[in-house]
């Protein structure tokens, strides 16, 4: 696959995860935790019936099951999915979905740990993103307003999240240059499926009931679109620098 069309999939994901915050916008009375299992659901039965479909990548799939690395990955974007839920009903989208863009900075970090040089392009990109951190965030640490609280608090969970997508692109990086990465459709499978299993029996145990009948078929369109992100992200993290699909996020 072409740098051209990695970067084409990185914009896609870029957007895909972007209308997150609009799909949980519209579901304001829904635990997030419900929202989080729906999303995983849904991806789940959409990426379902292609793989099937195209069974020349069953055989890649299987081996993805006994890869203990391929259930790592899948930990780190089920965190991800759970942690920007919450950051989503807690503060403001914009504000979310830029924090989210925050995971370059992590990345030149691991990389600088490494000892590997980064680009100027690279540094500058990071350098945006501390910046836009600060701004977001210096207001509300020096208030002492309670009604920053759960808003400053959305902002962290929303950095943390930003953090485990960064060891995620960085590690299935490191992985695929070693030529031990596995099956891009292997992670996704594994992430909704293992995700929709732990999710759900947490919706089950919860003592407050689901609301999840309140679902209708618009928020089921508009989480049917947002859930498809993981796939792209696997490929182009894979293929190309795991800075540069992060950096179009910014």
């Amino acid at each position: 696959m072409t740098e051209r069309n990695l970067l084409l999939l990185a914009a896609i994901t870029s957007i895909t995860w972007g209308m997150t915050g609009i799909f949980v916008r519209l579901l304001p009375s829904v635990p997030f935790l419900t929202i989080a299992t729906g999303r995983l659901v849904i991806a789940l039965l959409v990426v379902l019936p292609p793989l099937f479909l195209f069974y020349i990548k069953q055989h890649n799939f299987k081996k993805s099951l006994i890869t203990p690395s391929s259930y790592v990955l899948a930990t780190f974007l089920i965190g991800y999915y759970l942690l920007a839920t919450i950051a989503f009903q807690l503060a403001p989208v914009a504000e979310v979905a830029l924090l989210l863009s925050t995971p370059p900075v992590f990345i030149l970090i691991f990389q600088k740990i490494r000892g590997i040089a980064s680009s100027r392009s690279e540094i500058i990109g990071a350098l945006l993103a501390v910046f836009g951190v600060a701004i977001i965030l210096s207001p509300k640490v020096h208030s002492i307003q309670n009604q920053y609280t759960s808003h400053f608090l959305g902002d962290i969970i929303a950095i943390c999240a930003a953090f485990l997508t960064a060891i995620y692109a960085y590690l299935y990086r490191l992985l695929a240059e070693r030529e031990q990465a596995p099956e891009s459709s292997g992670v996704s499978i594994l992430t909704f499926a293992i995700g929709s299993f732990i999710l759900s029996l947490m919706v089950i145990l919860m003592p407050s009931p689901s609301e999840i009948n309140r679902l209708d078929k618009n928020d089921i369109f508009i989480g049917s679109i947002c859930v498809s992100g993981s796939y792209p992200n696997s490929s182009e993290s894979k293929d190309c620098k795991a800075a540069c699909p992060r950096f179009l996020m910014l």
